[in-house]
Parts: C-alpha cells; sequence; structure tokens
C-alpha cells in the first residue's frame, strides 16, 4: 500500500503533468489551421509533427539519464520553462521556417517533462502499484486532451494568436506551482555512474541485449509509430473525410472529438486499470491493447459521419488506456531501480522516434497517396505487433529479473 507522503506526490505530479498538458492539448487542434497562414501543402503541416518529435528523440534519453544524477524535479521545473518560451515563439512566427523551429525548441523541452514524470512515479511506487501510478499519468494527459483543446478551440474563435499565449501563461503558472509543490524523488541509495556520458549508445545496446527489455522496446516502438499516424493527422482528415470547410467548424469539431477520446482515457486509466491490472495482469492487457486500436484505425477511414468516428474512437481510446500504462510498467518492471530514469529515457526517446517516422511516413501518405493510407498502414502494423506479442508475452512467467544498464 502507498504511504501517505508517496500518495501526495503523485497527486502533485498528476496535477503538473494536467496543467502542463492542458496547455499542449490547447494548439493541438489549431496547429494546422496556424500552419496554413504560411503553406497549403498538407505534407509540410503535417509534419512539424515529425520536427517536434525529431527533437524529443534527441533530448529525451539525455533528459531521462540527467534526471538520474541532477534529480526529477529541476529537469521538470526547466522543463515548464522552455514550453512557455516555444508557445511563444510559435504565437510570433512569421513564417514556416520560424513555425518549425519553434516546434522543434518545444520539442526539446517538453522530452524533459516525458522523461522525468514516469521516472518520478517509479521513484514512489512499489512494482504492484506501478500500473496504477503510471495510469495516473495517462489520466492527466487525458484530462489534459478532454480540457486543452476544448479550450482552445473556444478561444481560437476570438483570436487565433490567443491559445498561444494562454498557453504559455499556463506553463509559467506550472513553473510556480511545482516550484513550491513537488518535492524530490530521485533515490538516494547507490553510486551514479562515474566518468560516464549521460547518454551513449552503449547503454541502449546493453539495455536490448536483455531479452525481455528488448522485446517492450521493439513492440512500444512500433506501436508509437503506428499511433502516430493518427496523432498527426487527425485535424486535417477531419476537415477533408467530411468536407468541413470553415477552419473554425473544424477547431472545434477536432477539439470536441478530442475531448470525447480524453474522456475515455480517463475513465480506463483513471478509474479502471488498476483492478483490470489485478484480474488480468499487465501482458494480457498489453495484448488486447494492441488488437483494440489496430482494428480501430483500420475502420476510421470507413467511418461516415461524426457518431460512427465516435463509436470507433471508442475503441481506439479504451485500447490505448489499457495498453499504455501496461506496457510502460512492464518496461520499468524490467530496469534495474538504480537505472529507472535511463530506461525511461531511453524508451521516451524510442517513442519519440516511432512519432517521428510514423509522422513523416503519415505526411508521404496522406499528402501523396491518401487521407486513408495513414490509418490502414497503422491498423495493419498493428495487428502484426499484436500477433507477435501474442505469441511472445502470453506464454511467459509473470515476472522476469530487471535489467541492469550499467
Amino acid at each position: 500500500m502507498a504511504t501517505l507522503k508517496n500518495r501526495s506526490v503523485l497527486s502533485i505530479i498528476f496535477l503538473t503533468v494536467f496543467i502542463d498538458l492542458l496547455g499542449f492539448g490547447m494548439i493541438l487542434p489549431l496547429l494546422p489551421v496556424w500552419a496554413e497562414k504560411f503553406t497549403a501543402d498538407k505534407t509540410a503541416i503535417i509534419a512539424l509533427s515529425a520536427a517536434y518529435s525529431l527533437a524529443q528523440f534527441v533530448c529525451a534519453p539525455l533528459w531521462g539519464r540527467l534526471s538520474d544524477r541532477v534529480g526529477r524535479r529541476p529537469i521538470i521545473l526547466l522543463s515548464l520553462i522552455g514550453g512557455s518560451f516555444s508557445f511563444l515563439a510559435m504565437a510570433y512566427s512569421p513564417s514556416l521556417g520560424y513555425l518549425y523551429a519553434a516546434r522543434v525548441v518545444q520539442g526539446i523541452f517538453t522530452a524533459g517533462g516525458l522523461a522525468s514524470a514516469p521516472a518520478l512515479v517509479a521513484d514512489v511506487t512499489t512494482r504492484e502499484e506501478r500500473a496504477r501510478g503510471m495510469g495516473m499519468i495517462g489520466a492527466a494527459f487525458g484530462l489534459g486532451f478532454i480540457f486543452g483543446p476544448w479550450f482552445g478551440g473556444e478561444l481560437g474563435k476570438i483570436s487565433t494568436a490567443l491559445p498561444f499565449y494562454v498557453a504559455a501563461a499556463l506553463c509559467i503558472l506550472n513553473f510556480f506551482w511545482a516550484f513550491v509543490m513537488l518535492p524530490e524523488t530521485r533515490p538516494q541509495r547507490g553510486a551514479h555512474p562515474g566518468g560516464e556520458g549521460l547518454f551513449s549508445l552503449s547503454r541502449l545496446i546493453e539495455a536490448l541485449r536483455h531479452p525481455e527489455l528488448a522485446f517492450l522496446l521493439v513492440i512500444f516502438f512500433v506501436n508509437t509509430l503506428a499511433f502516430a499516424n493518427l496523432e498527426s493527422t487527425f485535424t486535417l482528415f477531419v476537415q477533408d473525410h467530411f468536407q468541413i470547410h470553415s477552419q473554425r467548424d473544424v477547431v472545434a469539431y477536432t477539439g470536441r472529438i478530442l475531448g470525447y477520446v480524453g474522456i475515455i482515457a480517463v475513465i480506463v486509466q483513471g478509474g479502471f486499470i488498476g483492478r483490470l491490472t489485478r484480474m488480468f495482469g499487465e501482458r494480457r492487457l498489453l495484448v488486447a491493447g494492441i488488437l483494440m486500436v489496430g482494428i480501430g484505425l483500420i475502420a476510421i477511414p470507413e467511418t461516415h459521419g461524426i457518431p460512427a468516428l465516435l463509436a470507433v474512437l471508442a475503441l481506439v481510446s479504451v485500447g490505448s488506456g489499457i495498453g499504455n500504462p501496461s506496457i510502460q510498467s512492464l518496461i520499468s518492471g524490467a530496469a534495474a531501480e538504480e537505472h529507472m530514469g535511463g530506461i525511461l529515457g531511453i524508451s521516451q526517446g524510442l517513442g519519440s522516434l516511432a512519432r517521428f517516422a510514423g509522422a513523416l511516413w503519415g505526411a508521404f501518405a496522406y499528402g501523396r497517396i491518401g487521407i486513408a493510407w495513414p490509418y490502414w498502414s497503422g491498423g495493419v502494423l498493428l495487428l502484426l505487433s499484436f500477433a507477435a506479442a501474442a505469441a511472445k508475452l502470453l506464454p511467459r512467467a509473470r515476472q522476469s529479473a530487471p535489467a541492469s544498464i550499467s
């Protein structure tokens, strides 16, 4: 059972991540519309997500290792300050090139929070409690996606620049909140590796030599790549698939749909993931989640009307809600405790590389082949991942020895 102190820390990081994602979610349905001021090339617009994810890929493992050395708290605080600057830079971008640069800056700094928040949860939870702790982080993401896109859409009706300013202000307020409330959680026991770089390819190679950890990282990479097809193209898909010509209507529809997706994610990750994990185990939940998301992605282009799309997205949301915290928990459980930040940093870096590759493919497929192809290809990839995960994970024993990356 988690101590009162640990529950308090989880509550604090939950609120910190929620406020951070609230600002991030506000610009999601608006960014494609904002980019249309500079170009009509949808491939270039979608590729903004690739630039953001590439910056995360480069920086997340470094932030993770740095959090092992200096602590989770300073990395999270620095991430919030950098996020505020990036929102303002996007608001004042005079060209597509400047907008790309601002997205890269955002990717650099948000990578710190993405690597440090799961490590912080792992610091204050036992293995039995970890899935629920990761679920709380997922619920914070979900809440950010409930209120962020909707709030951003409403602000966008007043001014398309206003959501960027409000998001920057939220980052500053969040910084002061975290500065006062967020404690340091990095374990003090054990010496830090001396004389070694913050990140090196050898650490990733050593991680991949651990059979279960390597397989989990590969599954995480493939699944994130497939899902990135939806993330990077969704606003334009809603616009084109349902023939919505008003930019304000596109923003409003997309914001409300993403809010609906977030509600389901919060219900699953915040209310049911602990019980589901005890009933079925993380491995079965991961396998089931992959299957549900794969079927859902393939079905999205076949929907006719918003109600049908919402029904399919419910399947995707539930699958993602049970799969994401399960694989994060399995990865953290396969890593030795003193290298938790490094392993989670590696996983977040691989996730960012997958989102980069997925966004690039989504941009090419959407703009050059057809608007359904990012969803069909992502769904097929997930069905292949489901088959591999079912064959590898379900027959295995429930627990493997943690990997020590030193």
